[in-house]
């Protein structure tokens, strides 16, 4: 393999990547692939000889980036969980506006793979990232910071849609940054916003 095919790889990625985020999954041919890195359909076959197979590259390199990128910048245990939470939030929306288009095509292909193996490589990656989240959760538990009675699946899946669902209604030119708003959103969930009762 010469020194320039593993920055053609890269290259496909990248606009595979940045495709998919626009037309997605299906709407994605390789004919669109090797037109936008400029090169013919038959050398594009070289590196990949089918589109599932650029997939499972793409998913395998974005997927894993985005556990290793939250899990370094998440604060440590003696923090405390609720920072935490704000951590995981906080690296989770910075990953997502450094790279919009791996979280968007990652996002869309995730909810569209249908080769077993495909799925399962998702999987394994979704699940570790996940289980960041709700790792800080049991310990919230675990040290009387959280509820014992909190359903830690359902918590991690209600803070998770807030990160997946910002994608269709976020603007950079709004009046809260993504950071802002994801702290309104961890702030709310641990408060709640239900107000108490007053005792008269």
């Amino acid at each position: 393999m010469t020194t320039r095919e593993p920055e053609r790889n890269n290259q496909i990625i990248d606009v595979a990547r940045r495709l998919f985020a626009r037309h997605g999954y299906r709407g994605t041919s390789l004919n669109m692939i090797a037109a936008e890195v400029g090169v013919s359909k038959s050398a594009l076959y070289h590196h990949f000889p089918d589109k599932e197979t650029l997939y499972r590259n793409l998913v395998a390199s974005g997927m894993q980036v985005l556990f290793e990128y939250v899990r370094d910048r998440m604060p440590s245990a003696e923090s405390g969980a609720a920072q935490r939470l704000y951590g995981f939030m906080r690296a989770s929306i910075q990953y997502y506006e450094q790279s919009h288009d791996s979280w968007v095509s990652g996002s869309q292909l995730f909810w569209s793979a249908e080769n077993e193996e495909t799925r399962a490589l998702v999987l394994k990656w979704r699940d570790a990232y996940e289980e960041l989240l709700k790792a800080a959760i049991r310990d919230g538990i675990a040290t009387g910071v959280f509820r014992p009675d909190t359903n830690v699946s359902l918590a991690s899946k209600f803070l998770l849609s807030s990160l997946n669902q910002l994608s269709r209604w976020y603007r950079p030119d709004g009046e809260k940054t993504a950071t802002e708003i994801m702290d309104s959103f961890v702030t709310m969930f641990l408060q709640g916003i239900e107000e108490p009762p007053k005792i008269s």
